[in-house]
């Protein structure tokens, strides 16, 4: 959609509006939510995919000897490896309330990106005051709120789901290799925070070969299969890398 100057001075501050109070709700769950026990269960376990990592360069999430960096562990795979790499760049010792800190607020930031992503995914399609309305939607959500608050997959899972709708919408009004390079990626990166979505790559394929093929000829099949290449690549990297911290 093409936004004219009248509009902008309307649609930008409340846009901006938007979101510094979904900034500011993130900011306050974080601050205010007393969570009992923050490393139980599956955020215990992604935790110490993240240590061992970093610390003892093998993916297990057992426990071992925290203070004892040789300490051995055997390795495992029963966590993919998209979030804990995430929390690998903010584990650099033993859980403390400043690593913690860093890692809520990381989310924080990632979800106030979601915010604006949901708005350029829907202004794609929709006339741009509509556009700010499931913003406001994704800004005000309580789950997409309070989930900031936890170590868990959900804000760093949907952002990437957003950021992806957004690359298809753009790849449909422009078509290219490139583009749909960048969405193949995307899809491997995001099926490795959740391995729920590692199917959608083919999903995707079979639209773009029928939609692009109606439109403009087999020739554009090329885009797909660049696509498609290019994700099948990228799981396909990550699982080597991901075998060697396994075996």
């Amino acid at each position: 959609m093409v936004i004219d100057k009248k509009s902008s001075f309307v649609l930008l501050p409340a846009l901006i509006l938007i979101l510094v109070s979904g900034f500011y709700l993130r900011c306050e769950s974080v601050l205010k939510t007393e969570v009992i026990k923050p490393l139980r269960a599956d955020a215990g376990q992604y935790f110490m995919y993240a240590y061992n990592l970093r610390h003892k360069h093998t993916y297990s999430h057992q426990v071992g000897n925290p203070k004892d960096l040789d300490s051995p562990v055997k390795p495992d795979a029963v966590r993919s490896p998209g979030y804990p790499l995430f929390l690998a760049l903010f584990v650099d010792g033993l859980p403390n309330r400043t690593m913690f800190s860093w890692i809520l607020f990381s989310q924080v930031f990632i979800s106030t990106l979601t915010i604006l992503f949901t708005f350029l995914l829907f202004e794609k399609c929709l006339s741009p005051p509509w556009s700010l309305a499931p913003a406001l939607l994704v800004a005000l959500s309580p789950h997409l709120i309070v989930s900031n608050s936890y170590i868990l997959t959900e804000t760093l899972f949907c952002f990437l789901l957003v950021l992806l709708g957004y690359l298809i919408t753009l790849f449909a009004k422009k078509p290219s290799v490139w583009f749909a390079a960048v969405i193949g990626i995307v899809i491997g990166i995001t099926s490795l925070v959740r391995p729920s979505l590692q199917f959608f790559s083919l999903v995707l394929a079979c639209l773009f070969y029928f939609s692009l093929r109606l439109e403009k000829g087999s020739a554009n099949v090329g885009y797909v299969a660049g696509g498609l290449f290019s994700g099948v690549s990228a799981l396909d990297r990550a699982k080597h890398l991901y075998s060697e911290y396994t075996h």
